[in-house]
């Protein structure tokens, strides 16, 4: 009997370890495309000419945008259609929305 407690204990260590690879797999897929299309948004609506700095001089501007795409998240969730942005798409732009709002918080800091 205490081998097969073992074994079950060992098959759910297995799984656990399986699932938390393909989660961070997920993960990291999901910070590169963000960094990929933050780049390519970047060339595309400006062309290079305006600064990440502009877009700091309004502190809460980047959160406004993010709390938007929890709004716009949330209307997903709840059935609404969906012509012109994914569940990705918008999740993809939170964490860029969120990356933004760290770096806004730390550029503060150095200056302060």
């Amino acid at each position: 009997m205490k081998d097969s407690t073992q074994e079950k204990e060992a098959t759910k260590d297995s799984v656990q370890q399986v699932f938390d690879e393909i989660f961070i797999s997920f993960y990291q897929e999901a910070i590169n495309k963000a960094i990929h299309i933050q780049k390519l948004k970047n060339e595309t609506y400006n062309g290079n000419k305006i600064s990440y700095e502009d877009y700091t001089k309004i502190p809460e501007m980047y959160p406004a945008l993010l709390y938007g795409k929890v709004l716009r998240m949330v209307s997903i969730m709840q059935g609404s259609k969906n012509n012109f942005e994914s569940m990705e798409d918008t999740l993809i732009d939170m964490i860029n929305y969120a990356a933004f709002t760290y770096a806004t918080f730390k550029m503060k800091d150095l200056d302060d």
